[in-house]
């Protein structure tokens, strides 16, 4: 555990495992908004770019709908963010809490092009102007559409307060091959293991040692390494009972139906 980031170790502390006896970190981000400024811009000069209101006020999302917006097809991810915006636990266990969600989250349904975790891949092209995406993936997408030379330029912002989440490894509580998983963890956890990891992937290593090996672009971006002020603001997300995961699930397919 030498290497692991203490902001990262801590985040997975709050809730997940406070004695750090069972989780090793790999990869970890949040999620925000991946938009086309111009386009945005050339179809709805008011904007509120920068503000979640772009994405969960439906006078904005009417405007927006006409460039095309993307969310996550993540009902884990889109729900918990919904909730904060609302100003909700993001981990209530209060039905009414989903209910409030889920009547706002409606409301913005007509004007949803997709919902599409890859759809960061086609903004080069046009065709979507706004995605909710995770952090890693609006990075790849500002590169691609660099890459095209067709013109399109992307950025990325995140909600003031953003989820935290994170990839980790634990070993079943009856593997068989205990050993064999530490020594797969180690090597995992080798700083220049880690480093060729993120720079492949484009993810947020969980490794500060293997930091400096990391490609600058990857590093130097907010979409990938919030700042320490961002990081303070994170929340993470909580197990929560089987009865409300069903109703969280409900409320999902209720927001996907609703259009």
């Amino acid at each position: 555990f030498k290497h692991m980031s203490p902001d990262v170790m801590a985040q997975i502390g709050t809730l997940w495992d406070p004695g750090h006896n069972y989780i090793v970190p790999f990869m970890w981000g949040t999620h925000g908004v991946t938009y086309n400024r111009e386009l945005v811009l050339e179809t709805y000069p008011e904007a509120p770019i920068g503000s979640m209101d772009m994405v969960f006020d439906p006078r904005h999302m009417k405007e927006l709908a006409r460039c095309g917006v993307s969310f996550l097809d993540s009902p884990t991810d889109i729900i918990p963010m919904a909730m904060a915006y609302l100003g909700l636990d993001p981990n209530s266990t209060n039905k009414a809490d989903y209910q409030k969600a889920e009547g706002m989250l409606k409301k913005i349904r007509p004007y949803i092009k997709t919902f599409d975790n890859f759809a960061w891949q086609r903004m080069s092209q046009r065709e979507f102007c706004v995605a909710v995406t995770w952090g890693p993936d609006g990075l790849q997408a500002m590169s691609q559409a660099e890459e095209a030379n067709t013109g399109v330029v992307l950025d990325f912002f995140l909600p003031p307060a953003p989820m935290f989440w994170v990839d980790s490894w634990v070993i079943p509580g009856d593997a068989k091959n205990v050993e064999n998983a530490h020594l797969f963890m180690n090597y995992m956890m080798r700083p220049e293991v880690a480093s060729n990891d993120s720079n492949y992937s484009w993810y947020a290593t969980a490794n500060k040692t293997a930091i400096p090996m990391i490609d600058e672009a990857i590093t130097s971006s907010p979409a990938v390494y919030p700042t320490a002020a961002q990081i303070g603001t994170m929340w993470t997300t909580a197990v929560i009972p089987p009865k409300i995961e069903r109703v969280r699930t409900r409320t999902w397919t209720n927001f996907k139906a609703a259009n």
